[in-house]
């Protein structure tokens, strides 16, 4: 059983400049490509897909995408 709660303090509203980070990894957390970042704004949905990386297999979906509406303000 899984309990999720969301952060409501120090949010950031809806609109506000956010950056996404990206990073391309092996199970064991060696990166295998450079990090890229994405910027948008809070609310926004973003969509990123995984390269191929020679000599490794894909172990995740190939596109992600997620809507990052709950950005806390650090």
């Amino acid at each position: 059983m899984t309990f999720v709660y969301d952060f409501t303090q120090g949010q950031v509203e809806i609109n506000q400049p956010a950056t996404l980070t990206v990073r391309y990894v092996s199970k064991y957390g060696k990166e295998l490509q450079p990090t890229i970042t994405k910027e948008g704004a809070v609310g926004n949905g973003y969509s990123v897909t995984a390269p191929d990386i020679a000599g490794y297999t894909l172990t995740t979906d190939r596109t992600a995408t997620v809507n990052l509406p709950w950005m806390v303000k650090l």
